[in-house]
């Protein structure tokens, strides 16, 4: 009880105030019909103009009304979760009325008057394609406007629209958009009340926003046609924006360079090195890693996905690989099965050339060998005390230890040749993808 006594003790003050606040404009805007001789020349013109049968909610001609338009972009905003545009304007408006003459020798020879938007004829001027209000009275503030003797009047009003995009952020953090603004009459048609616009782009020459910058402009004059074969006239704006955030490029392209070079110098290590492993292995749970990091910083919304995660998908996909093919090439390096003849026979042939010897026959940056070579001289160590007949044997070069070289040799330079493809193919994978990643301005 004691809330709903407080509730209608604040609403009845401020209702009151409302009904003075619009008594005071009507009072204002009619004060001067009441004064039979007005002492200013404004006052006597203002009289003759408005006091005389002046009707502001009739057209003002019994033509056709241009009504001319043209946009003044002040400020302007991007929204990522909503995806709206929201941009604060003046527009600029003109037209006839030609119940707003009057002969200047009659008025000491005043060619121009100054009055208030509430008290003419404004035209029916609204917006569509907007996400909040559409009327004039609601996104646009009142003003004075300037009267000449011919009755040419001059309005500026600034207003503020908000208006839903067409969103496509696959090129982020380069994404641009593509955002529609209309306006025309809602009730009166075209051989009524005409919109036009002369010009064919909107400035925006001197606008800086740290993030989006408007690229390109459009404006259009249109006329439509109702499901009753009625013709309304529109003009239509259409803003191109694009994201410019040099913090974002930095934070999405040094990750990506980063984790390439890790996956191609990775296949320059021996397979048998465990270092080989635990790279590729970091590089992934890096991939991951910074996926989860970028669902947080790429908007959900849209209708494709962003190259860049479609880059570090590739990417992932590519350790992967990795990861499978040094498993299996441990495998083979370790196998002590026959050879295929195929294999062998390819094998001797990349050997046999120069461009073969060079390339793949040279050792890995790193190679795990130490070890082995250690554990070697161990077990021969022990051999020596065992059996004196096997280190005479392996000295004289016995044909199971030549043909165990043989295949450790023919082994290793088919996973070196491997190795060496697989390179060149991750090379040229990614490659493609940055091209793909950083397209053409156009």
């Amino acid at each position: 009880m004691l809330r709903n006594q407080e509730f209608f003790a604040r609403l009845v003050p401020t209702t009151v105030l409302c009904v003075l606040f619009l008594f005071k404009i009507q009072f204002v805007a009619s004060d001067n019909c009441h004064i039979d001789n007005p002492k200013t020349t404004e006052g006597r013109l203002k009289k003759h103009l408005l006091c005389d049968d002046y009707d502001k909610e009739s057209l003002p001609n019994v033509n056709t009304t241009v009504i001319k338009i043209t946009m003044h972009i002040k400020d302007y905003d991007y929204d990522d979760i909503s995806g709206q545009f929201a941009v604060d304007t003046w527009i600029l408006m003109s037209w006839k009325d030609s119940n707003l003459k009057w002969n200047p020798s009659e008025f000491d020879d005043e060619k121009t008057i100054v009055l208030h938007s509430d008290e003419i004829w404004m035209p029916d001027f609204t917006g569509f394609h907007t996400a909040t209000s559409t009327q004039f009275s609601e996104a646009c503030a009142a003003v004075n406007c300037e009267v000449s003797y011919s009755g040419k009047v001059s309005c500026i009003p600034p207003c503020s629209y908000k208006t839903t995009c067409d969103r496509n952020y696959r090129n982020w953090p380069k994404d641009r958009h593509e955002c529609a603004l209309g306006f025309g009459a809602w009730i009166h048609r075209a051989d009524m009340m005409y919109f036009k616009d002369e010009l064919s782009a909107v400035d925006y020459s001197t606008l800086e926003h740290k993030e989006w910058k408007i690229i390109e402009t459009k404006v259009e004059n249109k006329q439509y046609n109702t499901s009753d074969s009625e013709i309304y006239s529109t003009v239509a704006y259409t803003f191109s924006i694009q994201r410019y955030s040099a913090s974002e490029m930095l934070l999405v392209v040094s990750p990506a360079i980063i984790l390439a070079t890790l996956n191609l110098c990775v296949l320059w290590l021996s397979p048998e090195c465990k270092e080989r492993i635990y790279i590729v292995l970091l590089s992934l749970l890096s991939h991951f890693m910074y996926n989860e990091s970028m669902w947080w910083n790429i908007p959900r919304n849209g209708d494709e996905a962003p190259v860049v995660l479609i880059f570090f998908r590739n990417s992932m996909l590519i350790s992967t690989a990795i990861i499978l093919e040094t498993l299996i090439m441990r495998g083979l390096l370790t196998s002590k099965s026959t050879i295929p003849q195929w294999v062998s026979k390819s094998v001797s042939t990349l050997r046999d050339n120069k461009l073969g010897q060079h390339m793949f026959t040279n050792p890995y940056i790193i190679d795990d060998k130490s070890d082995d070579d250690t554990q070697r001289i161990t077990d021969d160590s022990s051999n020596v005390l065992e059996s004196q007949p096997a280190i005479d044997s392996l000295e004289s070069g016995s044909p199971e230890t030549t043909s165990a070289k043989g295949k450790s040799k023919i082994w290793m330079t088919t996973v070196r040749v491997i190795d060496y493809i697989l390179f060149l193919t991750f090379v040229i994978c990614y490659v493609i993808m940055f091209i793909a990643w950083f397209p053409s301005e156009s």
